[in-house]
């Protein structure tokens, strides 16, 4: 009975690539640390010296970002996968261990956010060819709301449970979460590899697709659209990755399991909101839709600047959850329609490597922040760049459309 109503809230369309795109996000996403990560690995450094770290980790994400994509490009979006989800595990038990010694904390880090390069682009990638090559493309949007509604909603348990089991024992949390990466990486190796050609791993090809896959993604025509919301999307993972939404948590007072809790209400709604993603965005279209959840990013931007006790936080996190989620899934749909398939998954990763630049110097400077407490200066520049960038894509996105600039490749 649970199984079918399952099915029928998130159906795979008889595809199961679809099907294993749900179970994969679904495990992989079930974080049972998201809200004590922080606390155990500042048991070992300082604030400031994890944002070093990080910035470490990221910088050499960002070096292997693009041609990570092309490999998806040239050898396939499974291969790819699968090696993500193999680097996600393997540095989530290396982090684990860090009360061994701390040169796992520096392995294990790296190896988490470098896993993300791998994945970036190929799911969506592998996803939309499948359906594009079955003639079904119009379901890509909606399959995107879906898998991102699971993925909120697998942090959201992982997170309440997490906080739960905290309180038991503080290794619990690493042990569940190991198991359930573990899972996705069993269910990445059931993937379907779509056929397009792929020519095999080579160098020149890897440089040569690299570099198509950055001219398409900042295409003239394109760049009205396309650079501000490349910017919109590095300040929403800006606040996903790493150490700024946890510090933020700090500054509102929460403690680990208070942060655990928070976590797991605001990817709840987040993950309603995302479910019914498809209907938002007939109701409001692409334009209106990234204005106004833009909108509700600037004033949860705000709110952190403001401060406050916890029930600002609360307002502060459901408002930068929902609005940056609701954007993430918004900006893939709008992308994937104006890349071309032979160059998708590059230029997606390059998408994420323009991300994780961001984050790498935000982060850098936030460490000066957080020693100096004037991190909230930060939040005030973030809602003044989203407003106005959604406005310049509010204004320009119907020019793109006009002009039929989506791909028909």
């Amino acid at each position: 009975m649970i199984i079918s109503n399952i099915r029928n809230l998130y159906p795979s369309y008889e595809n199961s690539n679809i099907k294993y795109y749900y179970l994969t996000t679904f495990f992989s996403t079930a974080w049972f640390i998201v809200g004590v990560w922080l606390f155990y690995i500042l048991e070992y450094v300082t604030g400031a010296q994890f944002a070093v770290l990080e910035a470490v980790s990221f910088g050499l994400a960002f070096i292997i970002e693009i041609p990570s994509g092309a490999f998806a490009d040239l050898i396939g979006r499974k291969k790819s996968i699968v090696l993500s989800y193999s680097l996600l595990f393997l540095g989530t038990l290396l982090l684990s261990l860090t009360f061994l010694t701390p040169l796992f904390l520096v392995i294990g880090n790296i190896l988490q956010i470098v896993s993300f390069a791998f994945r970036s682009g190929s799911f969506e990638a592998l996803i939309y060819d499948d359906l594009d090559s079955k003639g079904h493309t119009e379901l890509f949007d909606e399959v995107q709301g879906k898998v991102s509604s699971i993925g909120l909603f697998a942090v959201a348990i992982g997170g309440l449970a997490g906080g739960l089991l905290s309180g038991i024992h503080s290794s619990l949390p690493w042990i569940f979460t190991l198991v359930f990466f573990g899972i996705a990486l069993f269910f990445s190796t059931k993937l379907e590899e779509i056929e397009i050609n792929y020519t095999g791993f080579d160098l020149k090809e890897v440089m040569k697709q690299s570099t198509e896959g950055l001219r398409n993604l900042l295409l003239p025509r394109n760049q009205r659209i396309v650079i501000p919301l490349i910017i919109i999307l590095s300040i929403g993972a800006i606040w996903n990755y790493g150490v700024v939404s946890p510090y933020m948590a700090l500054e509102f007072g929460l403690d680990g399991e208070q942060l655990s809790y928070l976590f797991s209400l605001a990817f709840i709604l987040s993950s309603i909101i995302s479910y019914y993603f498809s209907i938002i965005q007939r109701s409001l279209g692409n334009n209106r839709g990234i204005l106004l959840f833009g909108v509700l990013s600037s004033i949860g931007w705000l709110i952190a600047f403001n401060g406050g006790g916890i029930w600002n936080g609360l307002a502060c996190f459901i408002l930068l959850r929902v609005s940056i989620d609701l954007l993430s899934v918004w900006g893939s749909v709008v992308l994937n329609k104006l890349i071309p398939k032979r160059t998708r998954a590059t230029a997606l990763s390059v998408l994420s490597q323009f991300q994780q630049l961001g984050y790498i110097f935000v982060v850098l400077g936030f460490g000066y922040l957080i020693s100096s407490g004037t991190t909230k200066y930060l939040y005030i520049v973030f809602a003044v760049i989203i407003i106005l960038l959604c406005t310049i894509f509010y204004k320009n996105y119907f020019k793109i459309i006009l002009e039929g600039n989506y791909s028909k490749e």
